[in-house]
């Protein structure tokens, strides 16, 4: 069972102006165990999409992670994947934790929400996260001020990949999936690849609440407006319109 324990982690890289030496409460992660956040933004190049997949191990010192940017654009796609150790600071906000991802791989695109950080050895670039809850981190500055509080550009954490077959509808204020496998019916969150089904549909369908075919693959997020506290995340289209 996992369980509260104290670390003491120094900053070597990151250095808001309130955060030195921290010490906090933090969950104990086996050192096998991997999360991951995903993200999904539409930039001035392209769109983004980000994975971070953290990793804390039992001597609560050795933490790590691996950020896979991806940026898809007419011309092309290119991605970057950076591995490294990240940065606990504690009551940046709200009582919330900041994560600061050190030593990231050059980003050929010039990356996004990155931080240039001189050092004593050359230029390095750092990126910046605040929580909110212990399902979704929020892109920041290096002082750890949001770059913005919209949920629909946030990371959040992934449970499970899967395919999902059925239809999906919507309505004024909700998305709607019947997962017909299943019998499941689920609520879907405006993130992934909602813009891409929802303008398919826009053009598709011509009564109201009527339902689209869909497959595609999915993964879980927290979700607390809904009834469930949990809602669908559409990661890419195998088929729609058509069975």
């Amino acid at each position: 069972m996992k369980k509260l324990v104290y670390i003491l982690l120094i900053s070597f890289g990151c250095t808001p102006s309130e955060q030195q030496n921290i010490l906090f409460n933090a969950k104990e992660i086996d050192a096998n165990e991997w999360e991951t956040y995903e993200g999904r933004w539409m930039t001035e190049i392209g769109i983004l999409e980000i994975e971070l997949t953290l990793n804390t191990s039992t001597n609560n010192v050795d933490t790590k992670y691996q950020l896979l940017e991806k940026l898809l654009s007419n011309q092309k796609a290119t991605s970057t994947m950076s591995n490294g150790r990240f940065i606990f600071f504690k009551d940046v906000s709200n009582n919330e934790i900041g994560l600061c991802l050190q030593n990231l791989t050059i980003n050929s695109t010039g990356g996004h929400f990155r931080v240039k950080k001189e050092s004593h050895l050359a230029l390095a670039e750092e990126m910046y996260f605040i929580s909110r809850g212990p399902d979704e981190l929020i892109p920041t500055d290096e002082n750890f001020k949001p770059i913005t509080t919209d949920r629909k550009y946030s990371l959040h954490k992934r449970k499970g990949y899967f395919t999902i077959e059925g239809y999906i509808s919507f309505d004024s204020t909700q998305n709607f999936f019947f997962e017909r496998n299943t019998m499941q019916r689920w609520s879907v969150a405006d993130l992934g690849e909602i813009d891409s089904v929802k303008l398919f549909y826009k053009n598709k369908i011509l009564n109201p609440h009527e339902s689209l075919y869909l497959k595609a693959l999915a993964y879980v997020v927290t979700d607390t407006t809904t009834t469930n506290k949990q809602s669908l995340v559409i990661k890419s289209i195998k088929a729609i319109g058509e069975e």
